[in-house]
């Protein structure tokens, strides 16, 4: 036998040039490789093999895989046990209807093995590199990639040591654009953030220095204690105390951004909020730095979060928005001062407009007033924040004596029972002014995003529709400052029309 070698037969010739005449793709569901161990010269003639001794009829076949690497791809199977003993010198590629496609000479020595049996990478390939690469060949068994794809965009996903596929390359199943785990307290509710006091020491003489203010970009600010050796009274000076407050994001906790990116808080995140403005409250948030890909700790003053379809009405600086009128959502922050993108290709945004953001906030900071003596308020936001509202593509129309007239008292926790949409007004008066807000909340009624909101100032009225809000949702009137104000429930069934 002379040189090994690899054939397309004519037959193989005039499939592939079928394949290219059409729509370029070689369906293998249901081809076959067999073996032999006879003396086949492959050519372009060649129908068949001089001596199978092992194909699809075999009782131990378990198919072909049709794979590739670097060059070329290729066809191959795993030889099973029952070949020990032999030596396979040829192998052929045959289509669904028996017909021989490639062929080859080879010589597969099967009489080594350990005690084991043979070795799992024991396999007889044929090469099949000489198809035309425009012709793309579907397999029955699924798509097959390069080893150096594994782990990359695009590619497959490696498995780990325990044949799992690590956490970093499994799509997030999350709910995004909240923290969807961390510290519980011992009712099982969240407790991601703690305020504390640290009191700290440092000479009287340096007073003055200890209590340097620096303001970081974000709007947080941070007490230094500072002093050097050479400073008067830096030795045998009187010790003072300096208090400071911190507000402390406990790991480890998962929370995942409104592009749908989870990621983890392996280490505990602190906040200096020490000097931070009295009586104000402060959107707690942490987003990803694309540089370095640590996860910052900020606050952003006065700063609301909005889950709603409809742009928010008169947001101001630093607000965040969850577009629900798109799927997946998107999550934007308002900006209303002129600003330059990351992306030194794009455009600079200009002042009033929604921006792409990775921000997520994880609770509020409310700061005591100068006269309350108190530490301030910490509010953590529910774990998994899931807009409970249903898309209705059809204009309702309320069946009036089916409407139940909801309690108007402000901050009043309500839990909805059934499935419901509601039909709110509000009104002004020549006389005054009406605010009037209706949002989902939690159950100790955290404000989570409004169903109904509006400010009037000028005499008249306005009237809107909520989505489908769930069974098992908590709602409460934030601002009710008219009496002719009202909102109604009505329910799913029976108590709403399509028109």
């Amino acid at each position: 036998m002379g040189k090994y070698k690899t054939k397309i037969t004519e037959y193989g010739y005039r499939l592939i040039n079928e394949v290219l005449s059409g729509a370029g793709i070689l369906v293998t569901d249901g081809w076959h490789v067999a073996l032999g161990n006879g003396e086949l010269e492959p050519a372009l003639k060649t129908t068949k093999l001089s001596h199978i001794i092992f194909d699809k009829n075999s009782t131990d076949y378990s198919g072909i895989i049709i794979g590739q690497n670097k060059n070329s791809r290729y066809a191959e199977i795993v030889l099973p046990e029952s070949l020990h003993g032999c030596v396979i010198t040829e192998i052929g590629l045959f289509d669904n209807k028996d017909n021989l496609v490639v062929c080859a000479n080879t010589k597969i020595d099967c009489t080594e093995r350990t005690e084991e049996g043979f070795d799992i990478d024991y396999r007889a390939r044929i090469d099949l590199g000489a198809i035309d690469s425009d012709v793309a060949i579907q397999f029955q068994g699924g798509t097959f990639q390069l080893l150096e794809e594994k782990g990359t965009a695009g590619g497959y996903a490696p498995l780990d040591g325990e044949a799992k596929v690590p956490f970093e390359h499994l799509p997030s199943t999350f709910i995004p654009f909240c923290f969807n785990s961390g510290a519980v307290n011992e009712n099982g509710e969240p407790a991601l953030l703690q305020l504390s006091t640290v009191t700290e020491t440092m000479p009287s003489e340096n007073t003055a220095q200890a209590g340097a203010v620096a303001s970081d970009e974000d709007d947080t600010s941070t007490t230094q204690a500072t002093w050097s050796d050479s400073s008067p009274g830096a030795e045998g000076g009187e010790e003072i105390f300096v208090t400071r407050q911190i507000v402390t994001l406990k790991a480890p906790a998962v929370y995942t951004d409104g592009n749908g990116k989870t990621l983890t808080i392996t280490e505990d995140l602190t906040l200096d909020v020490t000097d931070f403005e009295p009586g104000a409250e402060y959107s707690l948030r942490v987003a990803e730095n694309i540089n370095s890909g640590a996860v910052e700790f900020f606050a952003v003053e006065g700063g609301k979060v909005y889950r709603q379809k409809a742009e928010p009405e008169n947001p101001k600086d630093g607000d965040l928005w969850q577009n629900l009128s798109v799927a997946p959502s998107l999550a934007y922050i308002y900006s209303a001062l002129q600003t330059e993108n990351i992306d030194e290709n794009s455009e600079t945004a200009p002042a009033g407009t929604w921006q792409i953001t990775n921000q997520v906030e994880a609770g509020a900071y409310i700061v005591p007033s100068e006269n309350s003596g108190g530490g301030g308020v910490i509010k953590t936001r529910p774990y998994n924040i899931k807009p409970h509202i249903e898309n209705i593509e059809e204009k309702m129309s309320p069946d009036y004596a089916n409407g139940v007239l909801l309690d108007l008292a402000v901050g009043k926790v309500q839990r909805i029972e059934e499935d419901s949409s509601f039909f709110a007004y509000a009104h002004r008066s020549s006389s005054g002014m009406s605010s009037f807000r209706i949002v989902i909340c939690t159950a100790d009624g955290v404000e989570l995003y409004p169903i109904f909101e509006h400010n009037l100032q000028s005499n008249g009225f306005v009237t809107s529709w909520s989505e489908l809000i769930k069974k098992g949702t908590y709602i409460k009137i934030a601002e009710n400052t008219q009496a002719r104000n009202y909102a109604k429930r009505y329910p799913a069934t029976g108590g709403i029309t399509k028109v």
